[in-house]
């Protein structure tokens, strides 16, 4: 069908961008990076994907399963942004900007508290990096093209600058998609603030199931088709049917596959979301209890009256495949990407076919989780141009508006190209409204 002007000139400017960017910051020290080399792409399997390892980088000083990766990045950057003399100023929420009867906007208003209200003027323009719409219920009904139940987005991602841009004329664009991840239920009904997106359900003797009991989904899927497989309108039962899902791994897997990293769904260590039954009855019990505590959350879903029955085929049947090593109904192991990016830790079985697929116990215990379909965050907004200026609904500048980052329209569209395919563009476009920023002071013009 081929692609718009606009995103054809996103695109251009992001791969021509994106690397200059990341050498400036790792020279300057804004943000040390090192190369993630063993991290394939998400499409490698795709003809066109001529390389498919070696665009990773992630922070310098990150941990090996690169759980604090955003601590550390942030952590630098704050640093260098102090040592240059940049006011950082916390607790001040912007609510509307400051604009002038010409257009140009000189500035915002930000409440400090909830009877305090600062006005911070502009010499050149205002860059709003304020995040998607992830927490704000509203915009996530309204917008997103399924349900979404929480995700691992900041706290204060609330969709800020969805309200203020449109309030001075901002063209939306790209508001029914979102970095799709699952989540662990219990973790966002709990707000727990560090919870990280279920990006990886590592493990071969393990499978997840819908509460029909079925399985639906080959669940070495990058996350974010993974959660938008979970999605899936189905016509007939007029519903979501597969929104909810439940993992069911054996002692093998728990004891094999534990990782902390990619929000693995089996940490380390005993995390209350995860429940342990001894048998497949006491775990559709299990299930049951949980699901009865989170039904503020999930609409009042049940298990399927046949949930057990189905449980058990569904084994049967994937047992049968995985000692075959071949998934026929979803083709779970078919692909590069389902093993070398979202295997997991497994052990090694010699001459076996498919390295992610090994029959689960018939005898149990058996452990599980709910996860439900979520974010890493929202990717619709204001529309934008390549240089980050904010675009009003005849595609024209709104003078001194910008943009970067979740706050603003992805030229992604609904893909997730790799690891990064976030923070990437993000850092080659905020270099771009530097440079654009950077002249207007300089010649005095409008930005």
């Amino acid at each position: 069908m081929g692609v718009s002007e606009w995103d054809y000139t996103l695109v251009k400017a992001m791969y021509d961008g994106t690397w200059p960017a990341v050498r400036e910051m790792h020279e300057r020290g804004g943000l040390l990076f090192r190369p993630a080399d063993d991290f394939i792409d998400y499409l490698a399997h795709l003809e066109e994907d001529r390389v498919p390892y070696g665009r990773v980088m992630v922070p310098l000083d990150s941990n090996p399963e690169m759980t604090n990766g955003g601590v550390v990045a942030v952590t630098q950057m704050a640093q260098v942004c102090q040592d240059l003399g940049v006011d950082i100023r916390v607790s001040h929420r912007v609510q509307r900007l400051m604009v002038e009867p010409t257009g140009q906007v000189r500035g915002v208003i930000a409440s400090v508290t909830d009877a305090r209200k600062e006005r911070i003027a502009s010499k050149v323009g205002v860059v709003f990096a304020s995040g998607g719409f992830t927490h704000d219920a509203e915009l996530v009904r309204n917008f997103l093209a399924f349900p979404s139940l929480g995700g691992c987005a900041a706290r204060t991602n609330e969709g800020d600058f969805v309200r203020i841009g449109s309030a001075v004329g901002a063209q939306l664009c790209n508001m029914q998609h979102g970095w799709r991840s699952a989540v662990a239920l219990e973790r966002v009904a709990a707000q727990d603030p560090h919870m990280n997106a279920t990006t990886s359900w590592p493990g071969d003797s393990m499978i997840g199931v819908n509460l029909r009991g079925k399985r639906c989904l080959n669940e070495k899927l990058p996350y974010n088709e993974l959660a938008t497989e979970m999605g899936a309108w189905d016509s007939r039962s007029a519903s979501y049917p597969n929104l909810f899902m439940i993992q069911v791994g054996d002692q093998r897997a728990q004891d094999s596959c534990q990782a902390e990293s990619n929000g693995s769904i089996v940490p380390m260590g005993f995390h209350e979301h995860v429940f342990k039954a001894t048998t497949l009855e006491d775990f559709a019990e299990q299930a049951k209890d949980r699901l009865s505590r989170l039904e503020h959350l999930t609409g009042g879903a049940v298990l399927d009256p046949d949930f057990l029955e189905n449980l058990r085929q569904t084994i049967i049947r994937w047992n049968q495949m995985a000692i075959a090593g071949v998934d026929e109904d979803f083709g779970r192991g078919a692909v590069a990407p389902d093993v070398a990016g979202f295997g997991g830790p497994v052990p090694d079985e010699p001459g076996r076919v498919n390295p992610v697929m090994w029959p689960l116990s018939l005898t149990g215990p058996y452990f599980g989780a709910i996860v439900a379909a979520g974010t890493l965050d929202t990717k619709g907004a204001p529309k934008v141009d390549v240089d980050g200026r904010v675009l009003d609904d005849m595609d024209e500048p709104i003078p001194g508006l910008y943009g970067v980052g979740n706050c603003v329209g992805a030229v992604q569209g609904r893909s997730y190209w790799a690891g990064g395919a976030t923070l990437g563009p993000m850092l080659a476009f905020a270099r771009r409204i530097a440079e654009r920023i950077s002249l207007t002071a300089e010649d005095g013009t409008r930005a």
